[in-house]
């Protein structure tokens, strides 16, 4: 029986090693203002969806963008030290239901730096009941610490967050036959309202610590505050209910995977085991929650 000391631990490790397994997958996007500057915007990822490449991030990231008037378009950083490419051609909108994604899908094989990658469409979950009994983990650009892009030259010099929690469970989450059990292991859980989140959609805890940041070269980065990750709202960005007037800008778009330790002792864990589960979406203050559209949707939207 695993003990609660090398639970942390393990965890500790893991959200380590799954930051540097993951970092070749991200991306940022970033509105064009002209052709050599553009401006950061979110988080994005490389991955495969029905054997094709793609670049994925949150719709409200690309809508905003080109909302805004200040924007010509917009590109996807692909490795460090290597100019972001300016997006040519359609990124398709699926905000029906409020999925909020966005795919792109290039024309010709993508350009990307000699450490990036696609993520395999082999290991997006199909089961959006996995993430239940699993750690989740985050990796995106808190947009506080990313900086405007030279495109036509420097390339963009940013940190990100690597964090892991829990999914946050609403009472349907667990089963009947469990719930003595739950809850004499956390008597005092604070379930979330269904109403907060739609069918599509699930919630983890999101509060940051100073060392969450993670550097160029994967060294930490320590904050003065935690607070610093949370950006004050730009004038024209609508609020969304829940949210204050700060948010965790920057984080849209970002992927989120479960470690994949069901079933295996942590000596026997790999980054390898992890799978994709999910697109971070939105930040619910009050309840101190990041929100996710389940990769199962990404899966349903690629295939139409």
């Amino acid at each position: 029986m695993i003990t609660e000391n090398e639970k942390r631990l393990f965890i500790e490790s893991a959200i380590k090693a799954m930051a540097a397994y993951t970092m070749p997958y991200l991306t940022q996007v970033s509105g064009v203002i002209d052709e050599h500057v553009g401006e950061f915007r979110g988080t994005g990822f490389f991955c495969e969806l029905a054997g094709r490449e793609a670049i994925v991030t949150a719709d409200h990231v690309r809508r905003k963008a080109m909302e805004s008037g200040k924007f010509q378009g917009l590109a996807f950083s692909r490795g460090s030290a290597t100019v972001p490419t300016i997006v040519a051609g359609e990124i398709q909108s699926f905000d029906e239901n409020s999925y909020d994604l966005a795919i792109y899908y290039p024309s010709s094989r993508f350009p990307l730096g000699h450490e990036k990658r696609f993520w395999p469409g082999d290991r997006i979950d199909r089961d959006p009941r996995s993430i239940l009994r699993d750690y989740l983990f985050v990796q995106g650009f808190p947009q506080r610490y990313s900086w405007f892009t030279t495109l036509g030259g420097n390339a963009i010099v940013s940190e990100t967050l690597a964090y892991g929690a829990m999914v946050r469970y609403s009472e349907a989450d667990v089963p009947p036959e469990e719930r003595e059990q739950f809850d004499r292991e956390l008597p005092s859980y604070e379930f979330l309202p269904r109403e907060v989140l739609r069918p599509h959609q699930f919630a983890l805890n999101f509060w940051v610590e100073p060392d969450h940041f993670l550097g160029p070269e994967s060294s930490t980065k320590m904050a003065d505050d935690w607070s610093e990750v949370f950006e004050e709202a730009e004038e024209e960005q609508s609020v969304a209910p829940g949210q204050k007037v700060r948010g965790a800008f920057g984080l849209s778009g970002s992927p989120v995977w479960r470690l994949g330790t069901s079933g295996m002792s942590s000596r026997q864990w790999t980054p390898e085991c992890s799978q994709l589960v999910g697109v971070i979406t939105n930040w619910n203050s009050e309840a101190k929650i990041l929100i996710a559209t389940s990769a199962s949707k990404l899966l349903e939207v690629s295939a139409t």
